[in-house]
């Protein structure tokens, strides 16, 4: 990590189960576009459908991150240097 990284990780596993969470989730969003059974919606995790365009990515990634992110800094996971 950089010197600038203000972001200090104290539980690696947590972390690098946290990214493999999230690229499943977001595969199995960008799937969705794909699949030709349209008879079974996927639910988002914000609700909205996805279309895979920039602004369908973000905000899944937000709402996927944000809450386990605010999760990992309230037990400790995590950190943030001022």
């Amino acid at each position: 990590m950089s010197d600038n990284n203000k972001v200090v990780i104290h539980d690696v596993p947590w972390t690098q189960q946290l990214e493999k969470d999230y690229e499943d989730y977001i595969d199995a969003c960008t799937e969705t576009l794909y699949d030709e059974n349209d008879s079974v919606e996927f639910k988002t995790l914000s609700g909205e459908p996805f279309c895979g365009c920039s602004t369908c990515y973000t905000r899944e990634q937000l709402v996927f991150l944000i809450p386990r992110i605010s999760e990992g800094l309230n037990e400790g996971k995590i950190s943030i240097e001022e």
